[in-house]
């Protein structure tokens, strides 16, 4: 099982992008599945529809559907490409 850290944007992103920093997300230690579950939760707050996601994205409908779903695992180059939309980032972060 894949885990990564997982960390919420708190600045940077400019006064006209919507984000989803209201999540209040600290640092998190969490499974694919988790992860999807977040994504879920911020796009869904965001107003948009997975399909929106995607395109903005760039990454394919199913490759966003079975994130969300832990049925996924993400390179970090795809998850980078949703969080960056979404107002979030990874950081890969050594123990």
């Amino acid at each position: 099982m894949r885990i990564l850290r997982f960390f919420a944007l708190r600045e940077g992103l400019g006064r006209r992008k919507k984000h989803c920093s209201a999540l209040s997300w600290d640092v998190l230690i969490m499974t694919t599945r988790e992860i999807g579950g977040k994504i879920r939760q911020c796009r869904k707050r965001l107003g948009l529809r997975q399909r929106d996601l995607a395109e903005i994205a760039g990454v394919t409908l199913r490759g966003l559907t079975d994130l969300e779903h832990g049925r996924a695992n993400p390179t970090l180059h795809q998850l980078s490409k949703i969080l960056e939309v979404l107002g979030l980032e990874v950081r890969v972060v050594e123990r």
